[in-house]
């Protein structure tokens, strides 16, 4: 399984003790920042106190069960091939934790097994069947005794829902379901779809994507309300944006899936903590190119072109025509930083540049593919990260963009969007930037960016997951 902006209605009003109860489930363990589907996953959510995590599960050709998400192993070790094609002894010789990061080498793919001894009184562990034997499952939770039938819940379809309710009767049972468009242009599955299709299968609930704009369409609060008055539990998943999580708490869902379950807890229930002083600050208003941060004149926008003056966030936005049009910033990246600003693309194309580096084409830049992804790299194989902004919307609306490194000591570039952390990656190398930052691109060897830019801000510190949050907050 693998977010939205909360009506300013909701924002206007918001306040920490008054929200909705949030049980949050960490998708495949704390996958934003461990290896998923591993126990330095699992038990870093319940290191952080997440209400619970969610497993997927094969069956091995000497039928065991283990935990792994895709139907091959190559993504997420360093083998390749079919997980049923191996036994579990040679499955356990591969290394599940390296790709992920370096203080990961040598994790081992789980045994369900392993996973259900961390099975613990107030939490639960979602079990999604991927390929695997029902009765072998059956066999294996029935012989850990803190699998109970108040901790596990299995996630599934109408092809294994009805054999696990009549093997295990007491255990809980969701219905994992996407949202789409039909032909028609209308999204299934409705309200009513979704309840026969549970009254069919026999299942206990619905576990529904939660991000996307058809999802966002669709769950309304009439659609949950229409699901629990006809007997069913309402679950979403995967939501890694505070604002979405906050708004699916609100319209009725009773658990969240994420991949940082810890961080959305903690965003969602603490206050927002201090924000640094920018070192530079462009607002672009009254037609200006000034920065108000703390770096004075030396750091005002070098406009190149003719970039038109719009309507922004807050105030007047740049429009970058993608041909000549720029703001540049002379100044070379520390070693640790952030770099924050709202943009919003005109259209997703190969490659619409938001910000590039005069050292290099392929260092040090920020830009969006045709498919909606969002993609920053210090350099290729070095903090590269990235983010489906399909996820949020389509072209034409303003996003808030941030990347956050630190070389200096955790060693990791983070991406966020919309306050959301998106993902993380490691930065093994320090890659020295050039002394120009060039927003909407300005290296030869790159395409220029084509839309509205806002309230850029450079900061010489690492922002927190939080500060990111409370920066999004406070210029929305």
């Amino acid at each position: 399984m693998k977010r939205i902006l909360l009506a300013m209605t909701v924002m206007a009003g918001w306040t920490y003790a008054a929200q909705p109860p949030m049980r949050f489930i960490s998708h495949r363990g704390e996958s934003m920042d461990a290896p998923e589907n591993t126990m330095a996953a699992f038990r870093l959510s319940q290191e952080r106190g997440v209400f619970g995590f969610e497993c997927d599960i094969y069956t091995t050709s000497d039928n065991e069960i283990i935990c792994l998400h895709d139907v091959t192993l190559d993504r997420t070790t360093d083998g390749s091939g079919k997980p049923g094609d191996f036994t579990l002894a040679e499955l356990r010789k591969l290394d599940a934790g390296l790709w992920k990061n370096e203080k990961f080498k040598g994790e081992r793919i789980p045994t369900l097994t392993e996973a259900l001894t961390l099975a613990r009184e107030g939490s639960e562990i979602y079990i999604d069947i991927k390929r695997a034997d029902i009765p072998r499952l059956v066999e294996i939770v029935k012989a850990e005794p803190k699998a109970t039938a108040e901790r596990i819940v299995f996630l599934g379809g109408g092809g294994n829902i009805p054999q696990l309710r009549e093997l295990l009767p007491d255990y809980r049972t969701y219905w994992v379901v996407g949202v789409r468009e039909k032909e028609d242009g209308t999204l299934t599955p409705s309200a009513q779809e979704a309840v026969a299709a549970l009254k069919k299968m026999g299942a206990h609930g619905i576990d529904l994507q939660g991000h996307g704009a058809a999802a966002q369409k669709l769950i309304t609060k009439a659609y949950v309300q229409t699901i629990k008055d006809a007997g069913f539990s309402f679950h979403v998943w995967t939501i890694n944006s505070a604002v979405r999580a906050a708004e699916l708490a609100e319209l009725g869902a009773e658990t969240i899936t994420t991949d940082c379950g810890g961080r959305l807890a903690e965003l969602l229930t603490q206050p927002p903590p201090p924000l640094p002083t920018p070192l530079v600050h462009w607002t672009f208003d009254s037609g200006s190119s000034a920065n108000s941060g703390t770096g004075g004149a030396a750091y005002d926008a070098k406009l190149s072109g003719a970039p038109e003056r719009v309507a922004g966030v807050r105030g007047e936005a740049l429009r970058l025509d993608g041909v000549d049009d720029a703001a540049r910033l002379d100044y070379r990246l520390p070693e640790q930083g952030t770099i924050a600003l709202w943009y919003k693309p005109e259209s997703f194309y190969n490659y619409n540049t938001v910000l590039d580096n005069e050292v290099n084409a392929d260092w040090w830049e920020m830009w969006i593919y045709e498919t909606g992804v969002l993609k920053f790299r210090v350099a290729n194989g070095t903090g590269d990260v990235a983010c489906n902004l399909k996820q949020f919307g389509g072209p034409g609306r303003w996003y808030h963009m941030v990347v956050v490194w630190d070389f200096a000591s955790a060693r990791t570039a983070r991406l966020f969007v919309d306050g959301a952390a998106c993902a993380s990656g490691a930065m093994p190398n320090w890659v020295k930037p050039g002394g120009h930052v060039t927003f909407g691109g300005g290296h030869p060897g790159n395409k220029k960016g084509r839309g509205d830019l806002d309230d850029v801000r450079l900061y010489r510190e690492p922002l927190t997951d939080a500060q990111v949050w409370a920066l999004f907050r406070s210029t929305k």
